[in-house]
């Protein structure tokens, strides 16, 4: 049979897999070929070729080669934890989150009790170590639904047996690495030999199995001072828990037994605490500025009007102010190697003029803030010049806002600085972590398509760049927030999933974004659809798919 490699044709013989074609070509690359992609689908190499494939090569810096290898090193540590503390029967092993470049698991007993010490990490990393070395292959095979359901009670993986009664799949593919079982959104590696970059260490009483980041091949990645970040993840993931819906299965149930606007209600109640919470903070303290930021689709803007909605309550009037109105004019905005517009860089912010207006306010004086015209690339002021009272608080928001380069120069000691982002608190099961931008990446589709004009394909094509922009000015400087806020809901994706799926099924075939969009689809077919009837008009969901109280257009 013919496959075309790089659209240059190969005979080989039927039967073949993308293993062995892989191996003609492997020592034409830096990279280990982790995966292929045909004109079909993304493909793994333990799979047979096809007649006529035309094959592409994917590594580890392309998005579903880096995930192929995370997840691989995850069931290698899943396997050893097993084996590890097999012994004592008496422990649940459960990946919590990713934190930085690593991935957060968690080791507790029946009552819930980190059991991990120090010592144990040594034996587990030395079971991980033997694993790998002896490139144990990575089997796949295809169940009745009903057996794959008991292979997983059987090893008391309670959360995928949740998940997989309400996937309608007939068979269910289950992974093994020496007959230790796993399921895995997503694609695995050929063999356990292929994860050559990792490290395992003891940290807040779990473990962090610490991997190159997607950007840097080849180099681990290492373990960085997060505890901002750790506690609020740790939180939110532990408050889940607490409602029994902290993965999709049990959300799933949530919906099918009626209990979904309960679900809502608690969500909401508990949000509606925090930010009250936030807001008599700032008053007790006497705060005068207060500064957040966020990435893309975090509901920064709902965020900002439900704090200043406390605060009015507390009896301080606030005044909005958005950095993005103190852009440089176009002309002098700055560009990226390739000759774009680097938006996203705090460069092309007029950080003298923000300085000198904020400064002026919080000494008493009269101004007229700029009003950016995005449309003329250039700022404009047309007034009404005004002023604060003593009591006031400004309210400030924009990507950069915990950058100290943005606030250094300010006089006001009063700053109180603020971190938003949808740090999801449910899993797909315990050992399948939601994507933080996934989940954003979705937000944003729905809010782009409805508010701004913009297509699915619009979005999706701009995405890359936002996540680097993001990765470059947000999340280097998240740990300087006094304090991080939550914005993710617990039953969004089960709403959002009746908004974006019939934007994502028009995405054509032939469009470079389609792939992007069919993983998206496949993400969400996991989560039953619930109506929004029942979500409050003030929920920061509200900013996504309409019908806010706030003028968050």
């Amino acid at each position: 049979m013919k496959v075309y490699i790089n659209k240059k044709e190969y005979q080989y013989k039927d039967g073949i897999t993308y293993y062995e074609i892989a191996k003609d070509f492997q020592k034409d690359y830096d990279q280990d070929i982790l995966l292929v992609k045909t004109q079909y689908k993304f493909e793994e190499l333990r799979s047979v070729a096809r007649d006529g494939d035309d094959i592409s090569f994917i590594f580890f810096n392309d998005k579903q080669g880096y995930h192929a290898y995370a997840h691989t090193a995850i069931f290698i540590l899943l396997k050893s934890l097993y084996e590890h503390f097999s012994p004592n029967n008496d422990f649940m092993f459960e990946l919590e989150f990713r934190l930085g470049d690593g991935y957060y698991f968690s080791v507790r007993n029946k009552d819930n009790k980190d059991i991990v010490v120090k010592k144990d990490v040594d034996a587990i990393k030395k079971i991980f170590d033997d694993v790998v070395s002896k490139q144990v292959p990575i089997e796949k095979t295809s169940y009745p639904r009903k057996d794959a359901i008991e292979i997983f009670r059987s090893y008391d993986i309670v959360q995928k047996t949740s998940l997989l009664k309400y996937l309608l799949k007939n068979k269910i593919d289950v992974y093994t690495i020496d007959d230790f079982p796993g399921y895995f959104y997503g694609y695995l590696l050929y063999d356990t030999g292929y994860i050559k970059y990792y490290d395992i260490k003891f940290y807040k009483g779990g473990l962090l199995l610490l991997i190159p980041n997607q950007i840097r091949p080849g180099i681990i990645g290492k373990e960085k001072k997060l505890d901002n970040l750790f506690t609020t993840q740790l939180k939110s993931a532990d408050w889940s828990k607490s409602l029994n819906a902290n993965c999709v299965g049990l959300l799933n149930d949530k919906i099918a037994q009626g209990e979904f606007n309960n679900l809502v209600l608690m969500q909401e109640a508990y949000q509606e605490r925090q930010i009250g919470n936030i807001a008599q903070y700032i008053f007790d303290h006497q705060e005068k500025v207060v500064l957040i930021a966020g990435p893309s689709s975090s509901g920064k803007t709902t965020f900002s009007h439900r704090l200043s909605t406390h605060l009015k309550a507390l009896g301080r009037t606030t005044h909005p102010i958005a950095v993005d109105n103190f852009f440089v004019n176009r002309v002098d905005t700055k560009r990226d190697e390739n000759g774009e517009y680097e938006f996203e860089s705090i460069d092309n912010v007029d950080i003298k003029l923000f300085t000198d207006t904020i400064n002026a306010l919080t000494d008493g004086k009269s101004i007229v803030l700029p009003r950016y015209d995005f449309k003329k690339g250039e700022k404009v002021f047309e007034g009404p010049a005004f002023k604060i009272d003593d009591d006031d608080i400004l309210v400030i928001e924009g990507i950069h806002c915990l950058n100290n380069k943005l606030y250094e120069n300010l006089f006001c000691k009063k700053k109180f600085k603020i971190y938003i982002s949808d740090l999801t608190p449910i899993s797909i099961d315990e050992h399948n972590r939601i994507s933080t931008s996934d989940c954003r990446l979705i937000r944003r589709i729905v809010r782009d398509n409805r508010t701004r004009g913009y297509g699915v394909l619009d979005t999706l094509k701009m995405w890359k760049k936002v996540r680097k922009g993001e990765e470059e000015n947000i999340f280097p400087f998240q740990e300087n927030a006094d304090i991080f806020f939550n914005s993710a809901l617990i039953y969004e994706l089960a709403v959002l999933k009746t908004y974006v799926e019939p934007l994502l099924f028009n995405v054509p075939t032939d469009a470079a974004e389609y792939d992007e969009a069919i993983e998206l689809l496949r993400f969400l077919s996991y989560f039953l659809g619930a109506p929004a009837d029942e979500i409050p008009k003030n929920s920061i969901l509200r900013e996504f798919i309409g019908g806010n109280v706030f003028d968050v257009t």
